[in-house]
């Protein structure tokens, strides 16, 4: 049961990941671009600064090493220190600002964002699964109160059953305690049979 659930809520929020990724994917290729070119420009004056084995090359040479640099500091792939220190190095120092609004969003903001959506999608997935179970539960439980040849539900088939596991469980969830039973079946059958 509990595997079918993770199965489920895995599956359930598929498309939360897709939109989610896509979502980061645009936000880190936007910022990619930005900083690649202010790389780039630095180079304009100091070619020797963004040349092929330099710190500058590696993590911002190109548009796809940005977007691979920019997301292994969200996931802790290389330590953003030390793409800070190359972007302020090659540029300026203001950008060391930009760079940790970018990290502290991505981290702090995005990521936290994305968890949550994850884990109420997984709730919600969870407490339906539940209320599916407590259905049939219940259904089983009823189909054996019922008189016999009928589709009709007495009192004392209802009352017979009061100490069955399924219906005590079912009565715990609906918050109605075992001793309110004759008033929930009162309740439901207001043509008293």
């Amino acid at each position: 049961r509990e595997l079918r659930t993770m199965v489920h809520s895995i599956g359930s929020t598929l498309v939360s990941l897709f939109w989610t990724m896509l979502l980061l994917l645009l936000l880190i290729y936007v910022t990619s671009i930005c900083f690649t070119q202010l790389v780039a420009d630095s180079g304009i004056d100091d070619p020797e600064g963004v040349a092929r084995g330099t710190k500058a090359h590696e993590y911002f040479g190109s548009l796809d090493r940005s977007i691979l640099s920019l997301y292994q500091a969200m996931t802790g792939g290389v330590n953003w220190k030390e793409l800070e220190g190359t972007l302020v190095d090659r540029t300026s120092g203001g950008l060391s600002i930009i760079f940790c609004v970018y990290i502290a969003f991505t981290v702090l903001a995005m990521l936290n964002v994305i968890t949550g959506v994850f884990v109420g999608s997984a709730m919600a997935k969870a407490s339906e699964e539940d209320n599916i179970d407590l259905v049939h539960g219940l259904r089983e439980v009823v189909q054996t109160m019922k008189i016999e040849g009928s589709n009709e539900l007495s009192w004392e088939g209802f009352q017979s059953q009061l100490k069955n596991e399924e219906l005590i469980r079912y009565f715990e969830t609906i918050d109605v305690d075992p001793s309110e039973a004759e008033g929930l079946f009162r309740l439901l059958d207001p043509d008293n049979i």
